[in-house]
């Protein structure tokens, strides 16, 4: 008979919880930190300057259609370009990192969640590709040869 594991899956994840808030606010979190913010930003330039349809319902039941058109235009380019630069930033201080070998496996981990959390609810950006693909899709599912 083998004995019971004296860690309940609750405490494992609280585990991994504590874990991540302690890296959060350390020193080595910075570029994950910085990277976090040039994402969010991303995600907010991206309502008006991403690839989103001119009359979009989602903007329009938020009332932020103003995004899409005149300053709110001019105002989500800025945010959008200003966390790419944020980003990159981010992404060389991280790269110098791990070239002289500070940063450890957790911290590539942590950051890369760092990083995707705000894009995960982002609108697609630059490319109106994923469109595509959905009819694409939807063809395929309907019954219909999407090449043909």
């Amino acid at each position: 008979m083998t004995p019971l594991p004296t860690e309940t899956p609750s405490t494992g994840v609280s585990q991994h919880i504590s874990r991540l808030a302690a890296f959060a606010v350390s020193a080595e979190a910075r570029p994950a930190r910085l990277g976090c913010l040039g994402a969010a930003l991303l995600t907010i330039g991206g309502l008006g300057a991403g690839s989103t349809r001119l009359h979009d319902p989602l903007l329009e039941s938020l009332h932020l259609s103003w995004l899409r058109f005149g300053h709110g235009l001019v105002l989500s380019s800025i945010l959008l370009w200003a966390g790419v630069a944020v980003m990159l930033i981010a992404w060389i201080w991280l790269g110098r990192r791990v070239i002289d070998g500070t940063a450890t496996e957790y911290t590539m981990v942590a950051t890369t969640g760092f990083w995707l959390a705000p894009l995960l609810l982002s609108v697609p950006l630059f490319s109106r590709d994923t469109y595509s693909y959905l009819a694409q899709g939807a063809l395929l599912r309907d019954g219909f040869d999407p090449y043909v």
